[in-house]
């Protein structure tokens, strides 16, 4: 990680700079511009750095994940589901209905807002049905009218970036 590179936070393009700030732990800090700010201790090496952006990115989709997982559970009328975070390669989220649980891919802190939406419906609309049927598509119609838009949004920008 460079000391001045680029990084998007969901979907805003931000200007990273990284700065030694004398102590012994990071801290990231959004301002009210362009930029981010990661105060590291000196010496950090480019492996801690990217650690550090990654748990930075985890707790930013945690907190934009929370509201909307309880927002579309009490829209579709499910259980509020177990769910976690995670680097995935090949797709943005899965879902497994038998065991209440969501997964959500840590690069959607990247994508914007309206693709976390997305995601999260699409997941939990399968425990209204486990297969991607048209009960599964009339909820997706039904809750979000523009889905399809969003997905093919989402589906052209890159995975683990």
């Amino acid at each position: 990680m460079r000391g001045n590179s680029h990084h998007f936070v969901f979907g805003k393009r931000l200007r990273l700079l990284v700065q030694p700030n004398g102590k012994n732990r990071c801290a990231i800090r959004p301002d009210a511009s362009d930029r981010v700010t990661m105060l590291v201790p000196a010496g950090s090496t480019p492996d801690q750095k990217a650690r550090w952006m990654a748990t930075w990115y985890r707790s930013q989709l945690r907190e934009k994940a929370v509201p909307r997982i309880a927002k579309w559970s009490e829209q579709l009328g499910v259980p509020t589901p177990r769910w976690g975070i995670r680097l995935m390669k090949t797709k943005w989220g899965s879902c497994n209905p038998e065991k209440g649980l969501v997964w959500l891919n840590l690069d959607l802190a990247k994508k914007p807002l309206a693709a976390l939406d997305y995601v999260i419906l699409h997941e939990m609309a399968h425990f209204v049905s486990p297969r991607h049927d048209e009960l599964f598509l009339n909820t997706l119609d039904r809750n979000m009218p523009g889905w399809r838009q969003i997905r093919s949004d989402l589906n052209a920008l890159p995975l683990s970036d």
